[in-house]
């Protein structure tokens, strides 16, 4: 069975964009890849394991393995880039304010995917590594997610070499980007009549990762 072809609602959306987020985040410090030894289909595939075992020990409490996680997000992902492709437009006129944004932008990704890692359908879903391609330093990975269910999710990744390191900037869900989809949220939000439209953002971006973090305690 699958969602191709289906109109997904922007909260399922968002789920789902920051559910599959989640599941391949390398925890480095156990294992450690040398810089230019795994393909970007590789670094998914072993990252998704890596994170799977982690969310699957029982010797970890909750807050561990959030921490582990939290800890592994920042070098696996580039949020610098995400942030300006988001922002889009808005981005020369708000660049002095980037040091807000990228943090509470990373910790709005954060709190949602560790709120679907708690879900039983991420730890029984089946994963399958179609393809990749490499074209000057960027790449892109297509796979399919297929859970219990028998329900089938295409996933991209959208990856680029910086500092020796295959960095994700992109995740599609059935065609639809993560970027794109953040990148209308915030400008509907940007390009109205608010007298301090970035303020309003930000105050929106904080109640959101506050009502998730509250959620998940």
């Amino acid at each position: 069975m699958s969602i191709k072809g289906r109109k997904m609602s922007g909260k399922t959306e968002f789920i789902r964009i920051t559910f599959i987020m989640a599941l391949f985040l390398t925890i480095s410090w156990i294992f450690p890849v040398p810089a230019f030894s795994l393909t970007p289909i590789e670094e998914i595939r072993a990252a998704t394991d890596q994170v799977l075992l982690i969310f699957k020990n029982s010797k970890l409490n909750d807050e561990q393995k959030k921490k582990l996680v939290r800890e592994a997000l920042l070098p696996k992902f580039d949020f610098d880039e995400i942030s300006k492709r988001v922002l889009a437009r808005h981005h020369q006129k708000y660049s002095g304010r980037m040091n807000e944004f990228t943090p509470l932008f990373t910790e709005l990704l954060e709190s949602a995917y560790l709120r679907n890692m708690q879900l039983e359908s991420v730890r029984s879903a089946r994963f399958v590594y179609i393809n990749e391609r490499i074209d000057d330093g960027f790449a892109t990975v297509e796979t399919k997610i297929i859970t219990a269910r028998g329900l089938e999710i295409d996933v991209g990744y959208r990856m680029r070499l910086l500092g020796g390191q295959w960095k994700v900037y992109d995740i599609l869900v059935e065609g639809i980007s993560m970027v794109s989809n953040y990148r209308s949220q915030f400008n509907k939000i940007l390009s109205s009549s608010s007298p301090l439209p970035f303020d309003e953002l930000l105050n929106k971006m904080r109640g959101k990762v506050n009502l998730m973090n509250s959620r998940q305690k």
